[in-house]
């Protein structure tokens, strides 16, 4: 038997961070993580 997934985690990377939150937001996904938990995200 293949194992199946009971909570897959997609890790998606972009130039316009709020830009892509608000479409995912649109197709009714739900943001479970975020760093900083506030603010704009920072990544270098």
């Amino acid at each position: 038997m293949m194992p199946t997934f009971g909570a897959p985690m997609i890790n998606l990377y972009s130039r316009d961070l709020s830009r892509a939150a608000a479409f995912d937001s649109g197709l009714g996904f739900v943001q479970r993580f975020r760093t900083p938990e506030s603010g704009e995200p920072v990544h270098n």
